[in-house]
């Protein structure tokens, strides 16, 4: 819950989730304090519209003293920071390479889940990604492009099971498929990576489906879907994106809904049926 003398910390990764969180919060009268990670956040987050400080995106000591010393009550976690980055130990703070030697594997979600209960243990509140951007999250349905087509339908409903598989087993959120065939599975690369190595492989004509895990904690990771990864999807000869209402941010529906017709990608958000299944109102 979000009070109104609160001063809401928006750690922030790369990507446009960050601006977008630290703007709706502004604009909602909050106090916003951004915390930017040097290397990973955009520069333009350095605005006149809330206060900025910037931190090495390896120093967790730095980022809880930074935080502190700007009298944070709440955080965000928003943007990413690569997972491949936990090879890099010759960059870490002591408190970080500590916290990353204590933790059981190095899972995404061990990971973040492990950073929440630090941030906690410190007195701070982290909020769910959903309560401070619940203008992202898509209704259910057929929501850009073209209509989808019946030879579609069994690669959404094989990509939904496949996608909520992965993501449970956190591997990764994002699956993509051609005639039954899983063409690729994401992993440490990032979804926009993934897609482009489907194009490489499948030479088109590809269905991307992208959910969270069953039992996603809402504080962090929520999959998120921007123009580039339509324009990714465009290069690499893909027809369908599949995502799941409610539980998915869409930055700049607008932008996207123009490059789906533009590119004539179908942009869908199903519900799960509660068996695993995949439904979607009909348009």
């Amino acid at each position: 819950m979000i009070s109104a003398g609160d001063r809401i910390g928006v750690i922030a990764g790369s990507g446009h989730l960050p601006f977008h969180i630290a703007h709706y919060l502004s604009g909602a009268g909050y106090n916003v304090y951004v915390a930017g990670l040097k290397g990973a956040a955009d520069p333009a987050l350095d605005c006149p519209e809330w206060e900025t400080g910037w931190y090495n995106t390896y120093s967790l000591q730095e980022l809880l003293d930074g935080l502190g010393q700007a009298r944070v009550a709440k955080v965000v976690l928003a943007g990413r920071v690569g997972h491949e980055e936990i090879f890099s130990t010759r960059k870490f703070d002591g408190l970080l390479a500590a916290f990353l030697g204590n933790l059981k594997d190095h899972r995404p979600s061990t990971i973040l889940g492990g950073l929440v209960d630090l941030l906690t243990g410190n007195g701070f509140e982290v909020l769910r990604l959903t309560e401070v951007a619940p203008d992202l999250l898509p209704e259910a349905g057929w929501l850009a492009g073209p209509p989808v087509q019946l030879r579609q339908v069994p690669d959404i409903e094989s990509g939904w099971r496949i996608a909520r598989a992965i993501a449970n087993l956190d591997i990764g959120q994002t699956v993509i498929l051609k005639g039954g065939a899983v063409v690729a599975v994401e992993a440490m690369e990032g979804t926009d990576r993934t897609i482009e190595r489907a194009g490489v492989i499948s030479g088109g004509g590809v269905t991307v489906v992208k959910l969270a895990a069953g039992d996603q904690d809402l504080r962090y990771d929520i999959p998120t879907v921007g123009s580039e990864t339509i324009s990714r999807l465009a290069e690499a000869g893909g027809n369908l994106l599949v995502v799941e209402a409610g539980r998915c941010f869409l930055l700049d529906l607008g932008r996207i809904s123009a490059l789906c017709e533009e590119k004539g990608i179908t942009l869908l958000a199903g519900t799960d049926t509660g068996d695993g299944g995949v439904h979607w109102p009909e348009a």
